[in-house]
């Protein structure tokens, strides 16, 4: 007969089992699994607002993405409002920069010492929760 606690471990295994799966639908359902070909692209650069900011997939990048270019000011930038994920992407390319830094010490030398760097994260249990 098994103890309480490893019923309960059992319990706990089987339901993150669950939202795996649950998680792994989900991405399979709307294409959006992780590049890691893009990896090297992970940052966006304005050279006009001075920031560089890191993405981190599943922490609202595109929408950080939509706010770096409404603040390009171009009116054309300004149209991804509404649109959709790879158009958004697709659009920095045109107003804004990708930029490959494959090693940090690069941030710290011109022309991007005196940038703000940024970066948004989500709390990882609350983030495999929601999907």
């Amino acid at each position: 007969m098994e103890s309480n606690a490893l019923l309960h471990l059992r319990q706990q295994q089987q339901q993150q089992q669950v939202r795996q799966r649950r998680a792994e639908d989900a991405c399979a359902r709307y294409n959006d699994s992780w590049n890691w070909q893009d990896a090297g692209k992970s940052f966006v650069v304005s050279h006009k607002l001075r920031v560089i900011f890191c993405m981190v997939g599943k922490s609202a990048c595109t929408n950080w993405i939509r706010v770096l270019l409404q603040l390009t000011g171009n009116p054309a930038a300004q149209a991804p409002a509404v649109a959709d994920r790879a158009s958004v992407h697709a659009m920095v390319g045109m107003y804004l920069q990708w930029t490959s830094i494959q090693n940090a010490s690069r941030l710290s030398r011109p022309p991007f010492n005196d940038y703000c760097k940024f970066l948004f994260v989500r709390e990882p249990l609350e983030r495999l929760v929601s999907a």
